[in-house]
């Protein structure tokens, strides 16, 4: 029976592109007076890129975030203190908990159920304390566990491992990990050998990265649960 779920945090339980989205508006408008969604348009692929580029290892936290908007302005001929306006930009974006719907209720009902539930994140560690406790998630969760923190990213078999040691009565089999990214949540849990979901509700095609079950709703995931054996 599977009792440890592993939930990851954006666009699983909580709406990211949406919190995203206005954090960028607002922060563009307010700091400077290029066109914001000139701005965002060219941001998006300058910092996905550099996901990637975490998430396989090329680079660290520290230099992703620290560089992602002196990239951004200067492919518009500027130059900025790259990590000045990304501590400003995460006071913005600290402040989005839009929530997936039925994310909380479904947290609500695992945990009447009995399961054990734990979020395992990539994302920023003061953003992702923040907006878990703003949108009452945390307190539903015995541990968060978040790349920054641990040492590693997802999907790094050693995130998985170090998160593992600190569950009390941990069995792999018991597992299983829960999220909307195939390429650090999906292989992260293959990589770490147990069980996953992956939350498609765009109904996407896995490709070469295979989940164990795929969901389009959330709500679709006690029924799963019950009959897994």
């Amino acid at each position: 029976m599977k009792k440890i779920l592993l939930f990851d945090i954006d666009n699983t339980l909580l709406d990211f592109d949406t919190s995203e989205a206005r954090a960028l508006q607002h922060f563009f408008a307010d700091n400077t007076k290029l066109d914001p969604q000139q701005l965002i348009q060219v941001y998006d692929g300058i910092n996905q890129q550099l996901w990637h580029e975490y998430e396989t290892g090329a680079i660290d936290k520290d230099t992703l975030v620290n560089t992602r908007f002196a990239k951004l302005f200067s492919h518009f001929g500027q130059q900025i203190d790259g990590a000045v306006y990304e501590m400003r930009y995460q006071g913005y974006l600290a402040q989005g908990h839009d929530q997936i719907p039925g994310a909380k209720a479904l947290l609500e009902q695992l945990k009447r159920d009995g399961y054990r539930l734990f979020a395992a994140s990539n994302g920023i560690a003061r953003i992702q304390h923040q907006r878990l406790q703003d949108s009452g998630f945390a307190a539903l969760f015995e541990e968060t566990f978040i790349s920054e923190e641990l040492g590693v990213q997802k999907p790094q078999k050693r995130f998985f491992e170090t998160a593992f040691s600190l569950i009390a009565d941990f069995s792999a089999a018991e597992a299983v990990m829960i999220g909307d990214s195939l390429s650090s949540d999906i292989a992260g849990g293959k990589n770490a050998q147990i069980d996953t979901v992956w939350y498609n509700p765009k109904q996407l095609t896995a490709g070469n990265v295979q989940p164990t079950y795929t969901i389009s709703r959330l709500q679709e995931l006690p029924p799963l649960l019950k009959s897994w054996r």
